[in-house]
């Protein structure tokens, strides 16, 4: 967080975002974002994986919707930007940096993911599996997005909507 604004990302209450661009519009994004998931979900599409009960998983899932954000977005992405982008080449290049490391962090989760679905053999099947890939990915590239153009903030709210929706509000009500 520290090193975000070194790196060329606002700071968590950069005066210069506004908490429409903070909060309302990543909060609105996630919430689409989820809504896709739950429409995955409903058309059985997803395969069945364990979740955390009600009400255990309002801090469960909120703790882990923070954690992720800062161990799969937040470290790697401003660290490489910071090192990339900042101290070797000078502030030079940084959109064209950022273009480069966003895609290839964004393949992280995904990758953990699907690799786990697969080895705990929740998911066999491979088109399932693109899309879900392909989703998450997408998911990811959204939140880094987020992250580069609002700050850390933005990105945990979109984050944690999403949690909200598809771990917390989706399996109370489905």
């Amino acid at each position: 967080v520290v090193l975000a604004p070194r790196a060329g990302f606002p700071d968590m209450w950069d005066g210069k975002v506004s908490n429409r661009q903070r909060f309302t519009i990543p909060m609105l994004v996630g919430a689409g974002l989820a809504v896709i998931e739950v429409g995955m979900d409903a058309f059985s599409v997803l395969p069945e994986t364990p979740t955390v009960n009600f009400p255990f998983s309002i801090p469960a899932y909120f703790a882990g919707g923070i954690l992720s954000e800062i161990l799969l977005h937040l470290i790697p992405v401003v660290l490489l930007m910071w090192i990339i982008g900042t101290t070797i080449l000078r502030r030079k290049w940084q959109a064209q940096v950022f273009w480069v490391v966003a895609p290839v962090i964004s393949l992280l989760e995904p990758m953990l993911q699907i690799g786990g679905s697969y080895q705990m053999g929740l998911l066999s099947n491979a088109v399932i599996a693109a899309i879900l890939f392909a989703y998450i990915f997408a998911v990811n590239l959204t939140l880094i997005c987020f992250l580069r153009k609002c700050g850390f903030l933005a990105a945990i709210a979109s984050r944690l909507t999403i949690y909200l929706i598809w771990h917390i509000v989706w399996p109370v009500i489905s």
